[in-house]
């Protein structure tokens, strides 16, 4: 089977994307993959797995202006259109990667066989955020797809309701295809290997992904400064310059590393933090930041570390049923600090819970259960 994976963002910032790969690679499939994000990482990723690399010809940028994107999208499409009337075939297979490729998409996956693999819940995308029309026509999408996978059980509910599905989409947690890694890994990168190694007998308490409203992240910098010096607060980020207006004495601020190599770094902490606010007016839903699906809870659990969170059910549900971390109930430092206090007075339950946690969920038996259905519709 041919499988011709769409995403127009870069790969190399989504986990999820990279693991199918090497999920699919491991199957002995063949892999087409169609992107308007090519970098010397992507060609290397592609060139080392034996992956057809078809670049759309136009860059995609969320911050470009109305008019530049009114002139790239059907650009983009026609370069999409175009692979796919070059690669796929009755054996062939179309993953639709993220909310953004969809605006890309249009009409053209109507006469063919595509799964939607949504990493954002999004219950409408619109061409022009400030404009309601036009927009993407979901709902056909979402039914004329031979399936769809969430990576939250309850966006999966949401998702069927929103747009009338029969069957409830499949559900693939966020978790990394990688051999499970050892704590305190050697670090490649100098400037970072010297930090760490400046803090590593502390308590290292690590943030790492995006920084945006959804994840607040100030309330943490207070609190970690609150505990003193025997602490130390890493946030791991391409969007650093955000908070480095913010930071404090035992505040330590990386660049964004290359997954997986930013692991290494993960691999030092001994607590994770994830952070997960519903905020209105963003281009997705309020409700994916609710029920959230975080790949760093499989990062820190790979490494046995226990995790702290504010109370949604996307976090609480699984740190009480796993027992693998701590939510809390306000961004106030003082019940920031209860939490981490509470980890630490039962921190072995918590890293044994963690590494449990990571070893019983077996996304590649539920790819293939996934694909051999799929393969059933033709």
């Amino acid at each position: 089977m041919k499988h011709i994976i769409i995403q127009i963002e870069s790969i190399m910032k989504y986990p999820p994307t990279l693991s199918l790969i090497k999920i699919l690679k491991e199957f002995g499939h063949d892999i087409v993959l169609c992107t308007s994000s090519v970098d010397d990482s992507v060609i290397g990723l592609c060139n080392d797995n034996g992956i057809s690399l078809r670049n759309v010809g136009h860059s995609y940028s969320p911050e470009n202006s109305a008019v530049l994107k009114m002139v790239k999208i059907p650009l983009i499409r026609a370069g999409i259109s175009g692979t796919l009337k070059d690669e796929y075939n009755y054996d062939s297979v179309i993953w639709v990667m993220t909310s953004i490729t969809l605006k890309y998409i249009g009409n053209i996956l109507f006469d063919k066989r595509y799964i939607m693999y949504m990493y954002e819940l999004s219950q409408e995308i619109r061409y022009y955020p400030r404009l309601s029309f036009p927009k993407v026509s979901l709902e056909k999408l979402f039914q004329g797809a031979s399936a769809v996978i969430e990576c939250e059980y309850n966006r999966a509910h949401i998702a069927k309701a929103w747009f009338g599905l029969e069957h409830l989409p499949y559900v693939v947690p966020n978790k990394p295809y990688i051999d499970r890694l050892d704590a305190r890994m050697h670090i490649s990168d100098e400037y970072c290997a010297g930090i760490i190694n400046e803090i590593k007998d502390r308590t290292i308490i690590i943030y790492q992904g995006i920084i945006d409203p959804e994840r607040p992240l100030e309330p943490f910098i207070d609190a970690v400064a609150e505990m003193g010096e025997k602490y130390a607060l890493v946030i791991m980020s391409s969007d650093i310059e955000k908070v480095r207006d913010k930071v404090r004495t035992n505040t330590y601020l990386f660049p964004f590393v290359t997954p997986p190599m930013h692991l290494q770094i993960t691999s030092w902490a001994d607590i994770g933090i994830l952070t997960y606010v519903p905020v209105r007016g963003e281009t997705t839903s309020p409700l994916n930041a609710v029920y959230c699906a975080p790949n760093k809870i499989f990062e820190y659990a790979m490494f046995g570390i226990p995790m702290l969170g504010n109370d949604v059910p996307g976090l609480t549900s699984e740190f009480s049923k796993h027992g693998i971390g701590v939510t809390f109930g306000s961004f106030c430092k003082n019940d920031i600090i209860e939490a981490i206090k509470m980890i630490l007075e039962n921190y072995t339950n918590y890293k044994n819970n963690a590494y449990e946690y990571y070893t019983k969920t077996d996304n590649n038996k539920e790819f293939r259960r996934i694909l051999l259905e799929v393969e059933q519709k033709k």
